[in-house]
């Protein structure tokens, strides 16, 4: 199976080889790799003496979906991969942690960053997320920093191409609305870009938590849902999936952080907060 990996950037003072070097160091070896950027890398020219990548560069503001769409356009691979520039993967397995999960044809994608600290771990290291598993934790979900997709599965729904600060949230809902699977797999988690301060870490979260609101449909999504979970507890005779939809239902009614107005400010850097960050307004 050959894996396209895309890695992207828009800052001008970038040094990739080292990043492009871990890619290539892979355990898996059928590699396309291609450059998404907004400004070349410093160090291009060592990095096209050893490795073959292809590079696609793009005027400063464009939005990153659109960067992408450009770049899965001329990919070759089954699977293509989306990194950040500034992301490093771990070990060289990382490839196959992220990628090993789309033998299951409902997997349209996986990711190894965002990930729900109460339901990922060392012991339990990937799970399957569904559009329920979705509206109780949106912010744990897919993310272009570091993630992979079935290319005939962007093909069905290219990326937004708005400057949104969610583009891959919002791709991720859309998949999941369809009856697919997003796996969330801690074991192909990368080293966290060490540049993003508290402030700036916070605003992300903070726009992107503004941002569902512009697009979740959490009434039509939860009728649909709980006649799914009534109909499958009839079909099996067990109250299992009805239970699960109860519980769900209950934590999205407890933490819609994405709501309008005021308090939404106060919420999301609650969940900040929670995750570990110091800053806040």
């Amino acid at each position: 199976m050959t894996v396209t990996v895309v890695v992207h950037a828009d800052r001008p003072d970038l040094r990739l080889f080292q990043l492009v070097a871990r890619i290539f160091t892979q355990t898996e070896r059928d590699l396309d790799v291609w450059l998404a950027v907004t400004h070349p890398p410093q160090d291009l020219a060592a990095i096209r003496a050893h490795y073959p990548v292809g590079v696609l560069e793009f005027a400063p503001g464009t939005p990153l979906g659109a960067m992408l769409n450009e770049a899965f356009g001329r990919s070759i691979g089954e699977v293509v991969v989306t990194l950040e520039a500034t992301w490093m993967p771990r070990n060289p397995d990382w490839l196959t942690h992220l990628t090993r999960h789309f033998l299951n044809s409902r997997v349209a994608a996986s990711t190894g960053t965002d990930y729900d600290p109460e339901r990922v771990s060392a012991q339990n290291p990937w799970y399957a997320q569904d559009l329920l598993d979705y509206l109780a934790a949106p912010q744990y979900s897919l993310s272009f920093a570091n993630a992979a997709f079935k290319r005939d599965a962007w093909e069905q729904r290219v990326f937004s191409t708005s400057d949104r600060a969610c583009a891959d949230k919002l791709w991720a809902y859309r998949i999941l609305q369809e009856g697919h699977l997003i796996l969330i797999d801690y074991e192909s988690r990368c080293h966290e870009n060490p540049d993003r301060s508290n402030e700036e870490a916070f605003r992300r979260f903070w726009a992107m938590n503004l941002a569902f609101d512009s697009f979740l449909q959490i009434q039509e999504d939860g009728r649909r849902l709980w006649r799914r979970a009534i109909a499958e507890t009839l079909r099996l005779e067990s109250l299992t999936a009805l239970v699960r939809f109860w519980k769900r239902w209950t934590s999205i009614k407890q933490r819609r952080f994405w709501q309008r107005n005021g308090i939404q400010a106060f919420l999301a850097r609650q969940q900040f907060v929670k995750a570990g960050g110091k800053w806040a307004l």
